[in-house]
C-alpha cells in the first residue's frame, strides 16, 4: 500500500514524538542527581544546583552571534543605551556580535531562554530560580559596590498622604506585585488583594494614580526611580522594608562551549564601570560586577520560595 504525503507526515510525527520520549528517558536514567531542575532537560551531577555543561559535543553551543536578554522587571530608561558599552565590552571579549532584546514579561524570558535563544541574560531576583530549574540558566554575576555588596529589599509602599500606616492597614486592598514569580520578601500580613502589575515602574506609578493601594517594589529600583524623577517616585513612603536579598543575576546558558563561558566571565570581571552609562544608570547600587555562587547567594530566595509552596513547573509559567 503506497504512503500517502498525510501518512507519511502522522507516521514521521510519530517517530519523532517517541524519539523524543526515549532520549528524554536515556537523559534521566544516565543521570545520577538533578535536585530541583527539570530532569527531562538538565542535570546536576557536581550538585552546584545549576545544569551541569553537557559532556557531549553536539549539544554544546558557540552561536555567531549572542542574543542578550535584559529583565523586564526594572526598566527605568533606555537600557539598551544604558548597556551598549558593555555589550560591546562582551563583544570585543568574546569574538562574537550581540543582539539586544528586552524581555517583555519573566516569563517570556524564562520560556526563550529554555528554547535556546537567549545565550546571556539579566534576571529579575525572584525569577532567576525559575530560570534556573527550568531553563538552564546559570547566575554568574550581581551588581554590586567597591567593597562587595550588594542586595535590595523589598518594601511596601502607599502614597505619602493616604492614611495606611502599616501593612496590616492593608487588608482587603490592592496591593501589587509585578508578576507571580516576584519575590514579595516576607510579608508581615495577610488578606489583600494581590495584583500584578508588569514591572516595577507600573507598580509605582499605579499607586502614585490610585491604581493599587501599595505595592511591593524593589528598594534599589524605588531609589532609582526617585533619581529619575518617576512621576509618583518622589511621593510613595514605604510602610514595610524585608531583610535584604540578592539583586537581579547576570548569567549565561549552561550549553554554552566551556571557553565561549570563560570568555563570558572574563567579560565580567573586566568591563571598566568608571564614567560608563551603567555607572550612571546604577551608581547608587553597583560599581563593577561581582561573581556569585548560586547555590550560596540565592539561598533566602530559594528558601523563602520553598516556604511558600513554588513548584517549578513550566506549565505555571
Amino acid at each position: 500500500m503506497p504512503i500517502t504525503r498525510c501518512s507519511f507526515i502522522a507516521v514521521l510525527a510519530a517517530a519523532l514524538s517517541t524519539m523524543s520520549v526515549v532520549a528524554g528517558t536515556a537523559r534521566a536514567q544516565d543521570c545520577l542527581h538533578w535536585g530541583d531542575l527539570d530532569n527531562s532537560l538538565y542535570c546536576d551531577e557536581n550538585r552546584d544546583l545549576v545544569a551541569d555543561t553537557p559532556s557531549q559535543g553536539f549539544r554544546l553551543q558557540d552561536p555567531d552571534t549572542l542574543v542578550f536578554s535584559y529583565s523586564a522587571y526594572d526598566s527605568l530608561s533606555s537600557d539598551k543605551d544604558v548597556f551598549s558599552e558593555f555589550l560591546n565590552h562582551v563583544s570585543k571579549k568574546t569574538g562574537k556580535q550581540l543582539r539586544w532584546s528586552q524581555a517583555t514579561s519573566s516569563a517570556s524570558q524564562i520560556k526563550a531562554m529554555r528554547a535556546g535563544e537567549i545565550h546571556l541574560a539579566a534576571v529579575a531576583p525572584g525569577p532567576t530560580v525559575y530560570a534556573v530549574n527550568l531553563a538552564g540558566y546559570v547566575p554568574i554575576a550581581v551588581m554590586c559596590k567597591d567593597d562587595d555588596t550588594f542586595g535590595y529589599q523589598v518594601q511596601v509602599i502607599t502614597k505619602k498622604d493616604s492614611d495606611f500606616r502599616s501593612f496590616g492597614d492593608l487588608k482587603g486592598r490592592k496591593v501589587a506585585q509585578t508578576s507571580a514569580l516576584a519575590n514579595t520578601g516576607e510579608p508581615p500580613a495577610e488578606g489583600y488583594q494581590s495584583v500584578y502589575s508588569g514591572s516595577q515602574n507600573n507598580s509605582i506609578g499605579g499607586v502614585s494614580k490610585g491604581t493599587f493601594d501599595a505595592a511591593f517594589v524593589d528598594s534599589n529600583v524605588l531609589e532609582r526611580a526617585q533619581n529619575h524623577g518617576l512621576s509618583g517616585a518622589r511621593d510613595a513612603r514605604v510602610i514595610w522594608s524585608s531583610r535584604s536579598y540578592p539583586s537581579t543575576s547576570f548569567g549565561i546558558a549552561h550549553n554554552l562551549t566551556p571557553e565561549l563561558q570563560r570568555r563570558l566571565h572574563d567579560a565580567f570581571l573586566t568591563f571598566d564601570w568608571e564614567g560608563s552609562a551603567l555607572a550612571r544608570e546604577f551608581g547608587t547600587e553597583g560599581e563593577k560586577f561581582c561573581t556569585i555562587s548560586y547555590a550560596d547567594t540565592w539561598q533566602p530566595i530559594r528558601r523563602l520560595q520553598k516556604e511558600n509552596g513554588v513548584v517549578y513547573s513550566i506549565k505555571d509559567l
